[in-house]
């Protein structure tokens, strides 16, 4: 996956020296990051990841909030100002950390 700075519609005129950005990050996520690999039929090496996760994604929403109700009343406000501008691909809730890990991320 290749995100081009004309697609994000950027108006940048320094050139962008991080090519795991410049590249994607499916096409670094193995050999930069390390993530496993599966080889599919045709012999293509890929990330082995959801296959929601290895279609073209161009932008991440993190919506945050101290329950489930008003995550999901700021998800719906993010919804309603965004419209038909952008394509839900998937929502993954989380919930607090328990006991001494309270507040930390993991």
């Amino acid at each position: 996956m290749y995100c081009s700075l004309s697609f994000l519609q950027l108006n940048i005129t320094d050139d962008i020296k991080d090519s795991s950005f410049t590249s994607g990050m499916r096409n670094s996520a193995i050999r930069t990051l390390g993530d496993n690999q599966v080889t599919d039929p045709d012999g293509t090496v890929r990330p082995d990841w959801d296959d929601t996760f290895l279609q073209e994604i161009h932008g991440v929403a993190l919506v945050a909030g101290d329950s489930h109700d008003s995550v999901n009343e700021a998800l719906t406000n993010v919804k309603n100002i965004l419209s038909n501008s952008v394509k839900e691909i998937s929502t993954i809730s989380g919930d607090v950390r328990p006991g001494d890990q309270k507040g930390h991320e993991q």
